[in-house]
């Protein structure tokens, strides 16, 4: 067999693990019909309030529209109370107060919030953002240091504190007092300070726990004036920063996110209008997807990539022409981040893939040289891309990173159990922070992974749906999904209403987007057609056969274009109603449909490409693993490379060559079937005229190799398989000899009959055999191809 680069590729951008989610409908809810009436409201509605454990009409009021008296009293917090009289004692005695946020757009958020209160209220304010390369995560020595040489006499942090220790007491020794608003979680001791405002202590008595770094600034915000509840701006604020911070959307955060979503679609500040702006989000209808997927990104790429000075000033700022040129430049940086993101995951993605095929459960990188700044989205699409959770570190002398995780495994308390190899960390269930030296890196990884082993993380490993139910056809409609809008804003403990559409036929398919990695398709569902779209969902086409019916786990959502309001699917997930099964390979028919197939195909590393002939895989990309395949024995040993897919671009050589491919793959493994190339039938089955151009290119009575021979074959015929045939004919025919120092080549001596020479009257009957082959490669079913030879499936 030949072999064009026989070693496994590196892992590109787009190969993937192909991890097969379970999923789970909710059962049926006896109170579904009851709170349908009572509320006054549809029973898909009201289904999917029952499935948020909300079962009566009060509580489906309330969730339906949210409002400030929603909000718990303020004076609920830890300390919020030592906090407001020493906010008061600043202000009386005419101190500089110095807001210590963080670089991220929770903490970001939450500064701007406070800057704009206490000023407001008539303190004198000054603010500083902790740079993530030169200070690292939490309250900063940089920031202590600002406090003191500005004269500050109080220090209020914001999303950080909880866990500095070593920093508060060194702001005490000092003089200067700290207040501390935070809400990750605290170390087993609390650091010292004026007031720890932080609803996740283990003494809060306050009602809701889950509130942002935002959302504890805002609330000390409205402690000082209760007219701040209202104010549109701090609740902007408070909006952006909830709805970045991923935090579940309920309670106050699902009442910040609505009133301040409301807010900002009224009359947004002129930061966040000219952020929207330059990310082409809608002017005017803004929600939580515009904010977790466009304007957050641009807000964190400040401090990713540099200074988040920028996108601090640009949430402050009320002038609308600083605001375009601000917004203009985090627009840069996130393109910045984009490309250097892009360059760690081509190197991370071949050692995350090397980790995983050492079963490790939790996923540990490390290069020196990536960039500090951009290391936490690289673990989240780590995660995504091998579901399992995911630690991304750079440095030498000091190893900083972070780790992000799947659900339900806490990643904060497994970096907690192998603390002893940290010097610092910090974070939460989903996402931390880590700093360590070089030499406990083995040591950490080790144990991180044995305790996700004895926490049971092996029956967390596969992704898990979760659907309110099965959504026939005719429900697909503008009306259904205005009903399911009312459930917004859609996050974290509110999800977006996932169902389980069943018998979908796919229509038009094509891969969309710069990167071609989303999955767009037009699907019928009983008299219904609409068009679905799979955001980072390009891999999902590798399920679909064209003209089969598949079910799909999607969300119904309102579709704006150019004034026209439709539905649309956003598909998360796709099972295929058949399966082509054969000796534990599945099979898939591409065979007359090769986009989008092929392209996606195309990008991934970790698909073996197979032809007849190298013409066949000339269009391959070099990056890939492509392999031609022998007219006659098929050695499985060249198939074990450990690829999960493997594509035919044509029909084999025969029958026989096909049924030996199909056992020599391994099993469970996916075989895509194609019929977009076609391998000349010269190159392996010549006729005579053919023969007589190919014998009058070779020169006489000059012994030449094999390999010299190769080389002067007609290029539609330049096979090594096509040679060995060809001498075998001359041969016979007494044109060719072999020596021990080559082939020489005679002119006949009298006219020589083909017929005569068994070698070529063989090669004419496998060329017929060959090109009726082709004719039932394509138009046979695959039942048919596949059964034994002899047998057919009875009709």
């Amino acid at each position: 067999m030949q072999s064009k680069n026989p070693k496994r590729p590196a892992l590109n951008g787009r190969a993937f693990i192909d991890r097969r989610a379970e999923w789970t409908v909710y059962p049926e809810h006896k109170y579904a019909d009851k709170l349908a009436k009572d509320a006054g409201i549809s029973p898909l509605l009201a289904l999917l309030l029952c499935n948020r454990s909300i079962t009566d009409a009060n509580q489906a009021e309330h969730f339906l529209t949210p409002s400030l008296d929603q909000m718990h009293n303020w004076q609920l917090l830890p300390d919020v109370e030592p906090a407001v009289k020493r906010l008061g004692q600043a202000r009386d005695n005419g101190e500089s107060v110095l807001v210590h946020g963080d670089y991220d757009a929770d903490g970001l958020t939450a500064t701007a919030l406070l800057v704009r209160a206490f000023r407001c209220w008539g303190l004198e304010t000054h603010y500083h953002i902790p740079h993530r390369v030169d200070d690292g995560y939490g309250l900063s020595a940089t920031g202590i240091e600002r406090a003191l040489e500005l004269g500050c006499g109080l220090m209020v942090t914001v999303d950080c504190g909880i866990s500095d220790h070593q920093q508060l007491e060194s702001a005490a020794s000092r003089g200067l007092d700290v207040i501390v608003t935070d809400h990750h979680i605290p170390g087993q001791s609390l650091p010292p300070a004026v007031a720890l405002i932080n609803p996740a202590r283990e003494d809060s008595n306050y009602p809701f726990g889950e509130l942002a770094g935002v959302g504890v600034a805002y609330k000390l915000a409205v402690a000082l004036d209760s007219g701040f509840a209202t104010d549109d701006a701090l609740l902007q604020l408070a909006a952006v920063g909830t709805l970045a911070d991923m935090v579940p959307l309920l309670g106050e955060n699902r009442v910040l996110a609505t009133l301040g979503l409301e807010a900002l679609n009224r009359h947004p500040l002129p930061g966040l209008a000219a952020l929207a702006k330059v990310a082409a989000c809608p002017a005017g209808g803004l929600d939580e997807m515009n904010i977790s997927f466009y304007l957050a990104p641009r807000l964190n790429a400040a401090g990713r990539m540099e200074s988040p000075t920028d996108a601090l000033e640009l949430l402050l700022t009320d002038d609308g022409q600083q605001a375009d040129s601000l917004a203009g430049r985090l627009q840069e940086l996130n393109n910045q981040r984009q490309k250097v993101e892009e360059s760690i995951m081509v190197e991370a993605l071949p050692m995350a893939q090397e980790q995983f095929g050492q079963n490790r459960r939790v996923l540990v990188l490390h290069q020196p040289h990536w960039h500090q700044g951009v290391l936490g989205i690289v673990a989240a699409r780590i995660l995504h891309r091998f579901y399992r959770p995911a630690v991304v570190l750079c440095g030498e002398s000091e190893l900083t990173g972070s780790a992000r995780s799947i659900p339900g495994f806490d990643i904060h308390g497994a970096i907690s159990a192998a603390s002893r190899w940290l010097e610092r960390f910090g974070g939460h269930e989903a996402a931390a922070g880590l700093t360590l030296c070089p030499n406990n890196l083995p040591d950490f990884a080790r144990e991180i992974d044995s305790y996700a082993c004895a926490a049971g993380i092996d029956s967390m490993l596969v992704p898990q749906l979760h659907l309110e139910g099965q959504l026939p056809g005719h429900l697909l409609t503008t009306e259904t999904a205005r009903e399911i809008t009312r459930l917004q804003p859609f996050g974290q403990g509110n999800a977006e209403p996932l169902f389980s559409i069943s018998g979908i036929t796919p229509g038009e398919i094509s891969l969309v987007g710069s990167s071609r990695r989303h999955l767009r398709m037009q699907v019928c569902a009983e008299d219904k057609r609409l068009w679905s779209i799979g955001f980072g969902k390009a891999n999902l086409v590798r399920r679909i056969v064209a003209g089969r019916e598949i079910n799909m786990a999607a969300s119904l959502q309102l579709n704006s274009w150019n004034g026209r309001v439709s539905p649309q699917l956003r598909m998360e997930d796709i099972r295929d109603q058949w399966a082509e099964e054969y000796n534990g390979l599945s099979l898939r028919d591409r065979r007359g449909a090769a986009a989008p197939w092929l392209e996606e195909l195309a990008g991934d590393g970790q698909v073996l490409w197979l032809a007849n002939s190298r013409q066949a895989l000339a269009d391959v990309n070099d990056a890939a693993t492509a392999m031609a395949l022998p007219p006659d024995n098929i050695n499985g040993n060249v198939y074990n490379l450990g690829v999960g897919d493997y594509a035919l671009l044509e029909a084999p050589w025969s029958p026989e060559v096909f049924s030996r491919l199909l056992a020599a793959l391994p099993r469970g493994s996916t075989l895509h079937l194609f019929s977009c190339a076609t391998t000349p039938t010269v190159a392996a089955f010549p006729d005579l005229g053919a023969l007589r151009v190919i014998y009058g290119r070779l020169p006489r009575q000059t012994p030449l190799v094999h390999a010299e021979l190769l080389e002067l074959l007609p290029e539609l015929a330049g096979e090594a398989v096509l040679l060995d045939r060809l001498l075998r004919v001359f041969q016979q025919a007494g044109l060719a000899r072999k020596q021990k120092d080559g082939w020489i080549f005679d002119n006949p001596g009298s006219k020589v009959d083909m017929e005569d020479v068994p070698a070529w009257v063989e090669l004419q009957r496998q060329r017929r055999d060959y090109l009726d082959w082709l004719e039932r490669y394509k138009t046979e079913e695959l039942s048919v191809l596949t059964a034994p030879q002899g047998q057919t499936e009875e009709v």
